[in-house]
């Protein structure tokens, strides 16, 4: 089973990347841009219960103090006028070098993974 993990900054807490990259948006010339918020996400091929995949959250994956996560549901944009969302996914194919870390992390935690 394919479990999504999006790990994303509490909204009362500043988004370092977000705010990079809204500079970096800034410098192109979209000077409308308000806010950006960047969220982690982590496709987990797994059997495990949801009660384990929690537990990679909280231990592996979010820091728990500056940090939230949703598993298998997005962060939603209802209640905000004028948002988008823009995902960015890596190329099949393309190593990412996170995976084996976060393999590794899971395995460490005496669980059992299929991919990341």
């Amino acid at each position: 089973m394919n479990t999504r993990i999006e790990i994303f900054y509490k909204p009362n807490l500043d988004d370092p990347i977000g705010d990079r990259l809204k500079t970096e948006i800034e410098t192109l010339g979209f000077n409308m841009v308000q806010d950006v918020r960047v969220a982690q996400v982590y496709m987990i091929e797994s059997a495990l219960p949801e009660q384990k995949i929690k537990d990679i959250c909280k231990q592996l994956l979010a820091d728990s103090i500056t940090q939230d996560y949703l598993i298998n549901n997005s962060q939603s944009k209802d209640n905000i006028q004028d948002c988008h969302i823009v995902e960015v996914s890596r190329k099949a194919g393309v190593m990412d070098p996170v995976e084996p870390s976060v393999l590794k992390g899971i395995q460490d935690m005496g669980l059992e993974a299929a991919s990341v």
